[in-house]
């Protein structure tokens, strides 16, 4: 038979065994959310299944009702500079006005490009 006993908070770990009794009680204690893979319980139809079977199973349960489904959320950044991190600028860019656009020299070729700290802007050969 199982008795029943009071004890302190502080002595409750020291009493359990099991780790997943300890990650719960400090769960319950710091009353943070269990986000670690296991099973799940006190969840109705649901209980018993493990992680990954009741994230299937309750995609399928909200979209059968209605309010909710299975959604892919990309997190788009804008390439250029997230790449810079890594590799450091690929191409330098510059902030012209309109007026300052026309300015600059065009050319067909990299070859054309005489000086390596000047603007160009690249025309499409008409050849192509």
């Amino acid at each position: 038979m199982h008795s029943i006993k009071w004890v302190k908070k502080e002595d409750v770990l020291k009493e359990m065994t099991w780790n997943l009794h300890q990650d719960l009680w400090n769960c319950f204690i710091s009353e943070k959310p269990f986000t670690s893979l296991g099973k799940l319980v006190n969840s109705g139809e649901f209980s018993g299944l493990t992680s990954q079977e009741a994230q299937e199973k309750l995609t399928e349960f909200a979209e059968k009702n209605n309010f909710g489904g299975k959604k892919i959320n990309y997190k788009l950044r804008d390439w250029l500079f997230s790449r810079q991190r890594y590799w450091g600028e690929p191409i330098p860019l510059i902030h012209l006005e309109h007026s300052d656009l026309k300015k600059l020299p065009h050319i067909y070729d990299l070859s054309e490009a005489t000086d390596k700290n000047k603007a160009y802007i690249f025309k499409r050969n008409p050849v192509y």
